[in-house]
């Protein structure tokens, strides 16, 4: 029963702690962005009102939030700015939401334990030398630290299963406002509150402390702290190294609409396509090898001569018939795998721009690949098992639905001919092409603007924070919000409302 007891009062007490945390958090970015409205107004301020704003924020976090500032301010080569540590202060608090507050005060079966992990810490236990004659300990009393009066560092850290092993049921109350001992396997510890003068005026403080008098063990600490740094989840998010950010100006700098209102991207280079030699000629072989396959295997055919004839109806690839035009050329081999296990798209084709050309160099080799945009997959499904009802679904032909620069298409051209009665057709991709090293960062980019451009907060939030590459993962807890929410599909808040 006792035991029963603790750990109830653990499971509220560390489910109190993280509420209030959330809170704080929550509280600290809003402020933070109402200073923000507040000061950008006024021209004293104009140039460095983000490190005012900052310094004033960060006097009112708690220190674990502090010392996590810290470390990512580690992680930025510049002055941080005060859209990075609003960004921090979300990212910390949203991870804090997601921890599921006990619904029960006391035990129950369906429990799973948490482990608390802090860094090596140097806090001295206790804060203050204690009067051991004060606390009239028996002398028969062998202690397992005869020193615990004395302020040190503490030793080692223990989970809960362990530390209840060692304890004993022997006690021995000391008295009002005095501790308690209590007996364990590797001698007597002292347990509890202790009242000591801090003032000339002789008042009295509290301090409620336990101490485990165990031996450290630095091999066994070392190990510890590497599993802790494995199963840690950061909350922090790493910098931009510099070819990530001329990515990200590429993008925002080029990118418009076409009339029907889908993007038009530029492929982020870092090379000049000019560097790239002959790619016909692997092209060529390679595309005589897959007919040789067709030969062979003419369901396999079938399925391929099928999904480049639906790529070209609707637009996505149309013949190139003046190459001699083209400034810079590049032609990428393809051929399709078969996947009978697949209830849906039982065939796919792979565009390879990694093939070298005679230059030593391939399309990829010369693409950025962009950096990581939406929301890490962990802190998806965190969410996503938080809700009382959920919903999943994927964008159909993600990569397909952006449309390339027109001057950039001659870089992914394809051979194809569906007879081989035939002349040999060379063709361009019109649209992101997958097999391409930056199509990922195309393609999650141009979502994540839909979200940021979205009059609608609810839509916005969804695109922004539900989605990884093309899958949607979201959900609720009222049912028929989240029907409202299925039958009016991401796509179409993205057509009608972005």
């Amino acid at each position: 029963d006792e035991y029963l007891e603790r750990e109830s009062f653990e499971t509220s007490y560390f489910s109190t702690v993280a509420a209030a945390q959330e809170a704080l958090d929550k509280h600290t970015a809003a402020s933070a962005a109402r200073d923000n409205q507040s000061v950008t107004g006024s021209s004293a301020f104009s140039e460095h009102w983000d490190i005012l704003i900052i310094h004033m924020v960060t006097s009112k976090l708690d220190s674990h939030t502090m010392r996590d500032w810290e470390t990512e301010r580690n992680h930025i080569k510049s002055i941080p700015t005060l859209e990075e540590f609003n960004s921090f202060l979300k990212n910390r608090a949203d991870l804090l939401e997601t921890m599921e507050e006990a619904q029960s005060q006391k035990h129950t079966r369906r429990h799973s334990d948490i482990s608390h992990n802090r860094p090596k810490t140097f806090v001295l236990i206790p804060t203050t030398r204690i009067n051991c004659e004060a606390l009239n300990i028996p002398s028969h009393i062998k202690l397992a630290d005869p020193t615990f009066s004395v302020p040190a560092e503490v030793h080692m850290l223990l989970g809960a299963d362990l530390f209840w092993a060692v304890l004993s049921n022997n006690r021995i109350n000391l008295g009002k406002n005095k501790p308690t001992l209590v007996e364990t396997t590797l001698g007597w510890i002292v347990s509890g509150s202790i009242q000591v003068p801090y003032s000339k005026h002789n008042k009295m403080q509290s301090y409620n402390t336990v101490h485990c008098h165990f031996l450290n063990n630095i091999e066994l600490e070392e190990k510890l702290d590497k599993f802790f740094e494995f199963e840690s989840v950061s909350t922090t998010q790493q910098s931009r190294t510099k070819g990530e950010s001329e990515c990200e100006q590429i993008f925002t700098q080029t990118t418009t609409r076409h009339p029907d209102g889908n993007f038009i991207v530029t492929i982020p280079l870092k090379e000049s396509p000019e560097c790239l030699g002959d790619s016909s000629q692997q092209a060529l072989i390679q595309f005589k090898s897959l007919e040789r396959k067709f030969n062979r295997n003419s369901e396999f055919k079938q399925k391929y001569t099928d999904f480049l004839e639906e790529y070209q109806t609707l637009g996505h690839m149309s013949e190139n018939t003046n190459p001699q035009d083209d400034k810079t050329s590049y032609i990428m081999p393809h051929h399709g795998i078969l996947r009978e296990d697949k209830l849906t798209t039982k065939l796919r084709t792979v565009f390879n721009a990694s093939s070298i050309t005679s230059s030593g160099k391939s399309f990829n080799d010369i693409q950025y690949i962009g950096p990581t945009v939406q929301d890490d997959l962990l802190s998806i499904l965190i969410r996503f098992r938080q809700h009382k009802y959920v919903v999943s679904s994927d964008i159909e032909k993600m990569y397909r639905q952006i449309y390339v620069k027109e001057e950039q298409r001659s870089l992914q051209q394809i051979y194809w001919r569906s007879d081989p009665s035939e002349p040999i057709k060379l063709y361009k991709l019109n649209r992101v092409a997958y097999g391409t090293a930056s199509a990922p960062y195309l393609a999650t980019r141009c979502l994540m603007q839909l979200g940021q451009e979205c009059t609608d907060k609810n839509v916005g939030e969804t695109i922004l924070h539900d989605f990884y590459v093309d899958d949607y993962i979201s959900g609720n807890d009222d049912e028929q919000t989240l029907i409202q929410t299925c039958q009016n599909s991401p796509t179409e808040f993205m057509g009608e409302k972005c």
